[in-house]
């Protein structure tokens, strides 16, 4: 809850991409995705695999929503 509110009390300026929103469907995180393709080499590290068909996708389009690329 400390962290919310943290979050909640930063200017309007920043803006935050969390990437596991891209990782964690539905409030599940798993290690592959539906496909079977893993998606962490081990518990702190992100596959290549999962960085560009997952989290870059979302990354581009959350940069692209937050109007700092153009479409």
């Amino acid at each position: 809850a400390g962290e919310l509110k943290i979050i909640n009390d930063l200017k309007n300026d920043i803006f935050i991409f969390n990437p596991l929103n891209s990782l964690c469907k539905n409030n599940n995180c798993s290690v592959t995705d539906p496909q079977g393709k893993p998606l962490y080499i081990d518990q702190t590290h992100i596959t290549d695999y999962a960085n560009k068909n997952y989290i870059y996708p979302d990354f581009v389009d959350f940069l692209q929503t937050n109007n700092f690329l153009k479409n």
